[in-house]
């Protein structure tokens, strides 16, 4: 820990920093932040659960003896270098022994670092005890938490069809396989109660001279009430503040943990909950390149012309135009746009087809050389032959159609890296595949 100070100080005198009036603010102040990563692992290491009592007085034992330290080394840094130029005019002035820096311990985001380190990041519980990754050529491989199992196999429940379940679900909690003791090892981010959180981050404020990067999870069900109570509960128990993150409140979410909520019938946190057949209030975020067939289709007033799109899921959008003598091309748009959204929320193709055929238009059927009923009818006939076309019905006995997949909420930021949809984890935007985050 006093080799982290003296680095950490020494990175400041050889920043280059954007503007000159940063660059002196640092320097007339020199401030550090010694942090940390993995807590979530390590009191998995002691047996000892997170959302537990024992945990809190574990983390402020850890963080009280890193703060001391950490001042330690700042005032043997002030005895070789001089204080911070700042020091007459800080809150320390009156202190007899000075510092080299104004403060020394933060908990900053550490998304990229704890994946370099393979461990939990910051002071966040473990986001799932297992989920897959996709390297960049599109190879899928299964992470499953190294302490669950070695814990697995040492008390004798492991077995390779409890890894797929678990990587499945990303969870534990509705295994039977798994003890209760090992269930409370190992709540997820999602599984531990607001208040946990908040105290937890409270913990570890009472001895962090700067502030934490750390996420308040609520469930989908929280009110503004609920929220309410959280910052109270944060301010009454001395956080600098909180970042509170509500389930499915935007569409940064992202999905990525398994196939089945963990409580209640929702969803909660990063992991996905089954819809059921042709329903789903989820939806992946469109594919840059998609690929499929315009069918030019004659109707009772004019031709419409009919675009089925899908990607390596599955069908995905369809897009619909009027030509020339074309009528009521605002109605077929608007029902392209909702069977587009429908495919994107994992609704089965098939249901859509069901829904739109054999709708009728008198105009179609007062013309004797249209084929089709109606506008509705002409799309639903052109998605059922690209089903066909697509092999849908093969990857539906496979178990790999899109509707059955973990999928994402659209309209979220993707990472510049690989292009896979971002994640919040510790006030920041980490992606879990390749490791890319915002804040490092």
């Amino acid at each position: 820990m006093k080799n982290g100070v003296r680095f950490l100080d020494n990175v400041i005198d050889v920043t280059e920093f954007p503007i000159k009036e940063i660059e002196q603010m640092t320097r007339y102040t020199r401030p550090i932040g010694l942090g940390v990563m993995g807590f979530a692992d390590m009191v998995v290491m002691l047996d000892v659960p997170y959302d537990s009592d024992r945990a809190l007085d574990i983390a402020e034992d850890v963080m009280g003896l890193i703060t001391a330290t950490a001042w330690a080394a700042s005032e043997e840094l002030a005895r070789e270098r001089g204080p911070f130029p700042a020091w007459d005019k800080s809150i320390f002035r009156d202190r007899p022994v000075k510092a080299r820096n104004c403060s020394v311990t933060t908990v900053a985001p550490t998304g990229t670092l704890s994946m370099i380190a393979d461990c939990s990041g910051g002071i966040e519980p473990i986001f799932a005890v297992a989920y897959t990754k996709t390297v960049l050529d599109g190879t899928p491989f299964r992470y499953i938490s190294r302490y669950f199992e070695q814990i697995a196999k040492e008390r004798g429940f492991w077995s390779e069809e409890l890894a797929d379940e678990v990587a499945r679900t990303g969870s534990v909690q509705r295994i039977k396989e798994v003890p209760e003791d090992v269930k409370a090892l190992f709540r997820t981010a999602q599984e531990i109660s607001p208040e946990r959180h908040v105290k937890m981050q409270a913990a570890f404020q009472k001895y962090v001279t700067s502030s934490i990067s750390k996420t308040i999870n609520m469930p989908a069900s929280a009110t503004k009430e609920d929220v309410a109570k959280m910052y109270m509960l944060a301010w009454k128990l001395g956080c600098k503040g909180i970042t509170v993150y509500r389930d499915g409140c935007r569409g940064t979410q992202v999905l990525t943990t398994g196939a089945k909520a963990q409580s209640g019938d929702k969803a909660r946190g990063n992991v996905l909950q089954e819809p059921p057949t042709g329903c789903s209030v989820y939806t992946r975020p469109r594919a840059r390149i998609t690929s499929g067939t315009t069918e030019k289709v004659k109707i009772g007033c004019g031709s419409l012309f009919v675009t089925v799109n899908g990607d390596e899921h599955g069908l995905c959008e369809v897009f619909t135009a009027t030509g020339k003598y074309g009528g009521c091309g605002s109605q077929s748009q608007a029902t392209s746009r909702l069977i587009s959204l429908a495919l994107h929320s994992g609704i089965a193709p098939e249901a859509v087809v069901e829904e739109f055929k054999d709708i009728r238009c008198p105009a179609c059927l007062a013309n004797k050389d249209v084929k089709v009923k109606s506008c509705p009818d002409a799309i639903a006939r052109a998605l059922a032959r690209e089903i066909a076309a697509y092999g849908m019905r093969e990857l539906v006995s496979k178990g790999r159609a899109p509707w059955v997949a973990p999928s994402v909420q659209s309209g979220g930021p993707v990472c510049p890296e690989c292009g896979k949809p971002l994640r919040a984890e510790s006030g920041c935007q980490v992606c879990p595949e390749c490791g890319y985050s915002r804040c490092s």
